[in-house]
Protein backbone atom coordinates (compact mmCIF):
# COMPACT_ATOMS: atom_id res chain seq x y z
CA UNK A 1 0.00 0.00 0.00
CA UNK A 2 2.84 2.26 0.79
CA UNK A 3 4.80 1.46 -2.57
CA UNK A 4 1.22 2.66 -4.30
CA UNK A 5 1.17 5.49 -2.63
CA UNK A 6 4.83 6.61 -3.44
CA UNK A 7 4.26 5.62 -7.12
CA UNK A 8 1.03 7.73 -7.09
CA UNK A 9 3.16 10.36 -5.92
CA UNK A 10 6.21 9.73 -8.50
CA UNK A 11 3.94 9.91 -10.93
CA UNK A 12 1.79 13.31 -9.97
CA UNK A 13 5.43 15.37 -10.01
CA UNK A 14 6.63 13.02 -13.56
CA UNK A 15 2.87 14.66 -14.54
CA UNK A 16 3.78 17.96 -13.57
CA UNK A 17 7.19 18.46 -14.50
CA UNK A 18 6.20 17.64 -18.01
CA UNK A 19 3.66 19.87 -17.48
CA UNK A 20 6.06 23.20 -16.75
CA UNK A 21 8.39 21.66 -19.77
CA UNK A 22 5.23 22.08 -22.01
CA UNK A 23 3.58 24.94 -21.21
CA UNK A 24 6.67 26.78 -21.07
CA UNK A 25 8.72 25.52 -23.81
CA UNK A 26 9.06 28.87 -25.90
CA UNK A 27 10.81 30.10 -22.41
CA UNK A 28 13.43 27.49 -22.08
CA UNK A 29 13.96 26.91 -25.55
CA UNK A 30 14.67 31.20 -25.67
CA UNK A 31 17.07 30.19 -22.41
CA UNK A 32 18.61 27.53 -24.94
CA UNK A 33 19.38 30.07 -27.67
CA UNK A 34 20.71 32.33 -25.10
CA UNK A 35 23.23 30.33 -23.27
CA UNK A 36 24.45 28.95 -26.73
CA UNK A 37 25.00 32.03 -28.45
CA UNK A 38 26.52 33.11 -25.35
CA UNK A 39 28.80 30.62 -24.79
CA UNK A 40 30.08 30.46 -28.27
CA UNK A 41 31.15 34.01 -28.50
CA UNK A 42 32.66 33.36 -25.20
CA UNK A 43 34.52 30.55 -26.98
CA UNK A 44 35.48 33.24 -29.97
CA UNK A 45 36.61 35.92 -27.64
CA UNK A 46 38.95 33.52 -26.08
CA UNK A 47 41.23 33.53 -29.46
CA UNK A 48 39.42 36.69 -31.10
CA UNK A 49 39.87 39.06 -27.93
CA UNK A 50 38.74 42.12 -30.44
CA UNK A 51 35.11 40.03 -30.75
CA UNK A 52 33.73 41.95 -27.56
CA UNK A 53 34.66 45.22 -28.24
CA UNK A 54 33.24 44.67 -31.83
CA UNK A 55 29.98 43.39 -29.93
CA UNK A 56 29.73 45.60 -26.86
CA UNK A 57 27.22 48.38 -26.62
CA UNK A 58 28.98 52.14 -27.73
CA UNK A 59 28.03 54.64 -29.99
CA UNK A 60 30.46 54.05 -32.49
CA UNK A 61 29.12 50.13 -32.01
CA UNK A 62 25.05 50.76 -32.63
CA UNK A 63 24.57 46.83 -33.37
CA UNK A 64 25.80 46.31 -30.04
CA UNK A 65 22.07 47.20 -28.37
CA UNK A 66 21.63 43.70 -29.34
CA UNK A 67 24.59 41.86 -29.49
CA UNK A 68 26.36 42.95 -26.16
CA UNK A 69 23.62 40.99 -24.39
CA UNK A 70 25.42 37.78 -25.53
CA UNK A 71 28.90 39.45 -24.67
CA UNK A 72 30.55 38.53 -20.96
CA UNK A 73 33.89 39.36 -19.89
CA UNK A 74 34.49 36.26 -18.28
CA UNK A 75 33.65 32.59 -17.42
CA UNK A 76 32.05 34.14 -14.22
CA UNK A 77 30.33 37.02 -15.35
CA UNK A 78 28.69 34.38 -18.14
CA UNK A 79 27.64 31.59 -15.07
CA UNK A 80 26.62 34.09 -13.05
CA UNK A 81 23.94 35.68 -15.80
CA UNK A 82 22.86 32.67 -17.14
CA UNK A 83 22.06 31.02 -13.39
CA UNK A 84 19.87 34.08 -12.64
CA UNK A 85 18.29 33.79 -15.89
CA UNK A 86 17.51 30.14 -15.60
CA UNK A 87 16.30 30.83 -11.97
CA UNK A 88 13.75 33.54 -13.04
CA UNK A 89 12.51 31.53 -15.99
CA UNK A 90 11.81 28.49 -13.61
CA UNK A 91 10.58 30.36 -10.86
CA UNK A 92 8.15 31.74 -13.08
CA UNK A 93 6.94 28.56 -14.61
CA UNK A 94 6.44 27.14 -10.87
CA UNK A 95 4.48 29.81 -10.20
CA UNK A 96 2.13 30.10 -13.41
CA UNK A 97 0.84 26.33 -12.25
CA UNK A 98 -2.26 27.26 -11.62
CA UNK A 99 -3.21 28.63 -14.82
CA UNK A 100 -4.66 27.38 -17.87
CA UNK A 101 -2.62 26.81 -20.81
CA UNK A 102 -3.64 29.65 -22.58
CA UNK A 103 -3.24 31.71 -20.26
CA UNK A 104 0.43 31.07 -19.00
CA UNK A 105 1.03 30.50 -23.10
CA UNK A 106 -0.20 34.82 -23.44
CA UNK A 107 1.99 35.22 -20.43
CA UNK A 108 4.98 33.57 -22.02
CA UNK A 109 5.02 35.76 -24.71
CA UNK A 110 4.80 38.96 -22.48
CA UNK A 111 7.55 37.69 -21.16
CA UNK A 112 10.03 37.33 -23.93
CA UNK A 113 8.82 40.65 -25.49
CA UNK A 114 9.25 42.58 -22.65
CA UNK A 115 12.29 40.83 -21.35
CA UNK A 116 14.29 41.63 -24.61
CA UNK A 117 12.79 45.11 -25.05
CA UNK A 118 13.59 46.11 -21.96
CA UNK A 119 16.89 45.12 -21.59
CA UNK A 120 17.53 46.49 -25.62
CA UNK A 121 16.09 50.12 -24.12
CA UNK A 122 18.36 49.94 -21.45
CA UNK A 123 21.48 49.98 -23.78
CA UNK A 124 19.97 52.63 -25.86
CA UNK A 125 19.44 54.75 -22.89
CA UNK A 126 22.71 53.99 -21.26
CA UNK A 127 24.40 54.77 -24.75
CA UNK A 128 22.96 57.71 -24.83
CA UNK A 129 23.41 59.38 -21.76
CA UNK A 130 26.86 57.71 -21.19
CA UNK A 131 28.53 58.21 -24.68
CA UNK A 132 32.35 57.55 -23.05
CA UNK A 133 31.64 53.66 -22.12
CA UNK A 134 30.60 50.83 -23.18
CA UNK A 135 28.01 47.79 -21.96
CA UNK A 136 28.24 44.24 -22.51
CA UNK A 137 26.04 41.01 -20.61
CA UNK A 138 23.06 39.32 -19.84
CA UNK A 139 22.48 40.86 -16.93
CA UNK A 140 19.96 43.26 -18.62
CA UNK A 141 17.62 40.21 -19.45
CA UNK A 142 18.30 38.90 -16.20
CA UNK A 143 16.52 41.79 -14.13
CA UNK A 144 14.34 42.00 -16.74
CA UNK A 145 12.61 38.72 -16.40
CA UNK A 146 12.90 39.48 -12.38
CA UNK A 147 11.20 42.23 -12.80
CA UNK A 148 8.38 40.75 -15.13
CA UNK A 149 8.47 37.80 -12.66
CA UNK A 150 7.84 40.02 -9.74
CA UNK A 151 5.33 41.86 -11.58
CA UNK A 152 3.34 38.49 -12.16
CA UNK A 153 3.72 37.69 -8.66
CA UNK A 154 1.76 40.58 -7.50
CA UNK A 155 -0.82 40.51 -9.84
CA UNK A 156 -0.87 36.61 -9.17
CA UNK A 157 -0.83 37.41 -5.39
CA UNK A 158 -3.80 40.07 -5.52
CA UNK A 159 -6.11 37.64 -6.91
CA UNK A 160 -6.36 36.51 -3.29
CA UNK A 161 -8.91 39.13 -3.11
CA UNK A 162 -11.16 37.14 -5.46
CA UNK A 163 -11.36 34.18 -2.91
CA UNK A 164 -12.34 36.50 -0.06
CA UNK A 165 -15.64 37.55 -2.15
CA UNK A 166 -16.56 33.90 -2.54
CA UNK A 167 -16.61 30.68 -0.67
CA UNK A 168 -12.79 29.67 -0.53
CA UNK A 169 -13.31 27.13 2.16
CA UNK A 170 -12.83 24.49 -0.94
CA UNK A 171 -10.06 26.27 -2.11
CA UNK A 172 -7.48 26.29 -0.07
CA UNK A 173 -4.71 25.16 -2.92
CA UNK A 174 -5.76 28.11 -4.80
CA UNK A 175 -5.18 30.26 -1.70
CA UNK A 176 -1.77 28.57 -0.61
CA UNK A 177 -0.60 29.50 -4.13
CA UNK A 178 -1.90 32.92 -4.18
CA UNK A 179 0.07 33.36 -0.69
CA UNK A 180 3.21 31.75 -1.72
CA UNK A 181 2.98 34.65 -4.66
CA UNK A 182 2.59 37.03 -2.24
CA UNK A 183 5.43 35.98 0.17
CA UNK A 184 8.09 35.92 -3.11
CA UNK A 185 6.97 39.36 -3.76
CA UNK A 186 6.94 40.42 -0.38
CA UNK A 187 10.82 38.95 0.18
CA UNK A 188 11.89 40.96 -3.36
CA UNK A 189 10.30 44.24 -2.23
CA UNK A 190 11.46 43.90 1.29
CA UNK A 191 15.21 44.11 -0.54
CA UNK A 192 14.62 46.61 -2.83
CA UNK A 193 13.24 49.05 -0.24
CA UNK A 194 15.85 48.25 2.34
CA UNK A 195 18.98 46.87 0.28
CA UNK A 196 18.77 48.50 -3.13
CA UNK A 197 22.50 48.28 -3.73
CA UNK A 198 22.72 44.81 -3.02
CA UNK A 199 19.54 44.10 -5.00
CA UNK A 200 20.83 46.10 -8.02
CA UNK A 201 24.36 44.30 -7.36
CA UNK A 202 26.01 47.95 -7.19
CA UNK A 203 29.82 47.15 -7.83
CA UNK A 204 33.23 48.49 -9.74
CA UNK A 205 32.36 47.63 -13.11
CA UNK A 206 29.03 46.42 -12.88
CA UNK A 207 26.56 48.12 -15.14
CA UNK A 208 23.72 49.08 -12.15
CA UNK A 209 22.12 51.87 -14.16
CA UNK A 210 21.01 49.10 -17.06
CA UNK A 211 20.03 46.61 -13.86
CA UNK A 212 17.30 49.33 -12.80
CA UNK A 213 16.30 50.42 -15.77
CA UNK A 214 15.45 46.79 -17.19
CA UNK A 215 13.78 46.05 -13.98
CA UNK A 216 11.59 49.16 -13.65
CA UNK A 217 10.75 49.13 -17.40
CA UNK A 218 10.01 45.29 -17.22
CA UNK A 219 8.27 45.21 -13.88
CA UNK A 220 5.40 48.37 -14.79
CA UNK A 221 5.03 46.93 -18.72
CA UNK A 222 3.89 43.54 -17.14
CA UNK A 223 1.88 45.86 -14.70
CA UNK A 224 -0.22 47.87 -17.22
CA UNK A 225 -0.42 45.01 -19.40
CA UNK A 226 -2.60 42.78 -16.86
CA UNK A 227 -4.61 46.45 -16.13
CA UNK A 228 -5.12 46.67 -19.89
CA UNK A 229 -6.34 42.90 -20.10
CA UNK A 230 -8.42 43.00 -16.75
CA UNK A 231 -10.04 46.50 -18.30
CA UNK A 232 -10.78 45.12 -21.40
CA UNK A 233 -12.53 41.96 -20.10
CA UNK A 234 -14.63 44.11 -18.07
CA UNK A 235 -16.07 45.80 -20.70
CA UNK A 236 -14.30 49.25 -19.94
CA UNK A 237 -12.38 49.11 -23.06
CA UNK A 238 -13.16 48.66 -26.23
CA UNK A 239 -10.77 46.58 -28.81
CA UNK A 240 -9.04 48.30 -31.20
CA UNK A 241 -10.73 48.15 -34.42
Amino acid sequence: MKVKVADDKGHKLVRLFWRIVLDVKLLFLTFMMIFFISGAIYVLSSTYPMLNDILKASPTTPWGIVTSLFVHEGLEHLAFNMAGLFAFFFLFSVTQLHLSKQEVEKRVSLFLIAMFLMAIFSNILWTTLVPQASTAGSSGLVFASEGIFMGFTLLNGLQIMDLFKDEWRGRKRLMAIYLCNLAIFGVLFVQIVFAPQVFLNVAPAVNAFVHGVSFLGSFFLTFFWSLYRTLRSKGRLKPSS
